[in-house]
């Protein structure tokens, strides 16, 4: 019984993956295309995050890894919903270690994306 409830909480625990990740991606996407005004002169965001003449490559590379991070969080939340649905859990101590890593992961996701300070 408490295995079942276990394997639910991570299928529940997969799909706000999904959905904080898709959230997420959708968010650095349409920031990519809003345009703002810097010394008078109105750019987008990403042609001020990709100029390498404006932003030192280390904000290059930070927005980068931040849109792979998203990307990785997308993929560890279908991966963890293939699971559920497979049902190849057998061992009740792992599917409960798999809840409270991804509880740990989706609370950093929360801090992230400053849902949570």
């Amino acid at each position: 019984m408490e295995h079942r409830k276990v394997l639910k909480f991570l299928q529940i625990i997969g799909v706000i993956f999904i959905i904080v990740s898709l959230v997420e991606i959708v968010f650095i996407i349409v920031m990519h295309f809003t345009p703002f005004t810097l010394n008078g002169d109105s750019i987008l965001l990403s042609e001020f995050i990709y100029a390498a003449d404006i932003v030192p490559l280390s904000g290059t590379l930070l927005w980068i890894f931040l849109i792979i991070a998203s990307i990785c969080f997308l993929i560890l939340g279908f991966f963890m919903y293939k699971i559920i649905l497979s049902k190849k859990i057998e061992s009740w101590p792992l599917a409960k270690y798999m809840v409270v890593l991804g509880m740990v992961i989706l609370l950093g996701g929360f801090v992230k994306m400053n849902f949570l300070v």
